[in-house]
């Protein structure tokens, strides 16, 4: 699972991995946002959140 929180000027996203009923973290990425992404709609930073998110750990996606 992929869990992402969002500011107006950083973003933070965990992924965590569900075994025998109890999360384990996985991976976790915290951002902010630089120069033009500040001016981001709300939609395009959480795509920007996703991307850098999935970006990183290829090998768990």
């Amino acid at each position: 699972q992929l869990y992402l929180a969002m500011l107006e000027n950083a973003m933070s996203s965990a992924l965590v991995q569900e075994l025998e009923d109890e999360e384990k973290p996985v991976y976790f990425v915290s951002r902010v946002f630089q120069g033009a992404e500040v001016r981001y709609q709300k939609i395009e930073k959480l795509a920007l959140a996703v991307v850098v998110t999935s970006r990183r750990p290829r090998q768990y996606f």
